[in-house]
């Protein structure tokens, strides 16, 4: 009986098999729009150093979204500011298109980044700052790209007001509607739904739809799990500066897994676990029993809770990287590529 207990302890408990795999890297595959190749970043502190990460491998692809997920302190900001060229990493290199940037290449119109802080002018209005933006980034058509992104994120009856006297929640729109206002090829949003209410957030679903289907990459950054499961594809689970998971979402939502003493994974059918609990329940004095899906939730719960535990990492199934060249990539800034919404 006992057996049988911890048979169904391993069921119900488990979320996914994470085999500890030292030693293996998550490779880019071809195609992708950017890609963090063993980065790392370590701080000088007065005490010695401070590792911010660890040898960060993670391919974004293009028409898809990637949720970055961590607690505080994880790595997710150090992340976003090397990709943005605001930090130098330490070791390692970032990928666009296939091709070693240098720092300067990251500085060229590649990218689009919402930041965790509101990062807008408050004495500019709404439409002088979209205006303003239009301009760095060469776009011709302005009035019609200003207008589609007024309507889409609901800044219509804000047009002409200065975004100092903004609310907190439409501060935040208005930085989420910079970074998707020109089709740049990679989208990094930090926090975009922070102090929104869910009417503001389903502008963002929106900004993340249109992106994606426009074949445009997006790297989100959240601690919001509902948005997470309704905008990514895939999950990155960040844990004391290493990656500890990347798996498709549904992946992580369906798969239910038994670890047996010799490490080898086996997958158990829903029906086995209500067979296993009828016979404890006829077996023991058991009242009522429930089996529910794994959630995103119960995920990030059980990686938060694991700092102190072995590391554990989910393989995703990515080719070899093309070797880096030296050359920057090439933009093409005609007005039929930079586009609205």
């Amino acid at each position: 009986m006992s057996e049988r207990m911890e048979d169904l302890r391993q069921i119900l408990i488990s979320f996914l098999d994470m085999e500890e795999k030292k030693g293996q890297v998550h490779e880019v595959s071809v195609g992708e729009v950017a890609a963090c190749v063993r980065l790392g970043k370590v701080y000088p502190t007065l005490a010695g150093h401070r590792l911010a990460l660890r040898d960060l491998t993670l391919a974004i692809p293009s028409g898809q979204c990637t949720a970055l997920l961590g607690q505080n302190g994880a790595g997710k900001s150090t992340t976003f500011s090397m990709l943005t060229g605001e930090v130098r990493p330490s070791s390692g290199h970032i990928c666009l298109r296939n091709i070693r940037a240098r720092p300067t290449d990251l500085c060229k119109g590649f990218i689009s980044y919402c930041p965790q802080s509101d990062a807008i002018d408050p004495l500019l209005t709404v439409r002088e700052t979209l205006k303003f933006y239009c301009r760095l980034r060469g776009i011709q058509e302005q009035d019609e790209v200003i207008r589609r992104t007024i309507e889409t994120f609901d800044l219509t009856k804000y047009r002409d007001v200065r975004s100092g006297l903004l609310s907190g929640g439409n501060k935040r729109k208005l930085c989420t509607a910079i970074a998707f206002m020109g089709r740049t090829p990679l989208v990094l949003l930090d926090e975009p739904t922070s102090g929104m209410d869910p009417g503001s957030r389903t502008c963002v679903t929106r900004g993340v739809q249109r992106a994606c289907s426009s074949g445009r990459g997006v790297l989100l950054a959240t601690h919001a799990l509902d948005d997470a499961r309704r905008l990514a594809a895939r999950v990155a689970l960040l844990q004391a500066g290493t990656l500890r998971a990347l798996a498709p979402l549904h992946q992580c939502l369906r798969s239910i897994s038994l670890r047996q003493l010799d490490g080898k994974e086996v997958h158990t059918r829903v029906s086995e676990v209500f067979r296993l609990t009828a016979e404890l329940h006829a077996a023991c004095d058991i009242e009522d029993f429930t089996v529910n899906q794994s959630s995103l939730d119960q995920m990030f719960l059980q990686f938060a809770g694991s700092s102190r535990s072995r590391g554990t990492e989910l393989e995703e199934q990515e080719s070899d990287p093309a070797p880096p060249t030296t050359a920057p990539p090439t933009l093409n800034c005609d007005v039929s590529d930079i586009t609205a919404l």
